[in-house]
């Protein structure tokens, strides 16, 4: 059975955390914080209150190649 896994980025907006933290254009979101991302709500929970967050971890995949980004608030 195949699910689907993972949220595509069409956009990322320059000085926003996403930036800062690495992401780019077509960069897909596999995991934040260690948990999949099924849907767009599974993101978008997180990223609407990012700003209580301290730090977040993404997994994303790059073309063929999966990375760890992390972001943490000082």
């Amino acid at each position: 059975e195949n699910k689907l896994i993972g949220f595509g980025i069409t956009d990322v907006k320059k000085g926003s955390v996403f930036d800062k933290m690495g992401l780019r254009k077509r960069d897909i979101i596999e995991k934040i914080d260690g948990k999949p991302v099924t849907n767009e709500g599974d993101a978008f929970r997180y990223f609407n209150k990012i700003n209580e967050l301290s730090a977040l971890a993404l997994t994303i995949k790059r073309g063929s190649e999966r990375k760890e980004l992390h972001y943490e608030i000082y």
